[in-house]
């Protein structure tokens, strides 16, 4: 299978996370926390020109960011969650489902 270059980043991303020794450490509420953080490292990734996304680009980030969020919140409750495997295959579908919904078939 074929996944987006921001699959692959944000599966890296879920990665480099889970695999740092703190992880075990942090609660839920600070990996809720990471939110900002998150949403900055993706309009980062998608090299946005404008300081400002458009309102369909913040949907989009939003939901990506949100799935990122509920990896690593799998990965916190489920030791299953840190396949690698898995977490690739949950973000390109939902990365792929956001854009069809708010890219593709924007009307803003």
């Amino acid at each position: 299978m074929n996944y987006s270059p921001l699959t692959v980043h944000c599966t890296s991303l879920c990665l480099d996370v889970v695999s740092d020794d703190k992880f075990h450490f942090i609660s839920m509420s600070e990996i809720q926390s990471y939110k900002d953080d998150i949403y900055s490292l993706i309009i980062a990734r998608m090299r946005l020109t404008v300081s400002e996304p458009q309102q369909a680009e913040h949907l989009f980030i939003c939901a990506v960011r949100d799935e990122i969020l509920f990896v690593l919140l799998q990965c916190k409750r489920h030791q299953w969650a840190k396949d690698p495997g898995w977490i690739l295959k949950t973000l390109e579908m939902k990365i792929t489902l956001s854009h069809q919904v708010y890219i593709q078939h924007s009307f803003f």
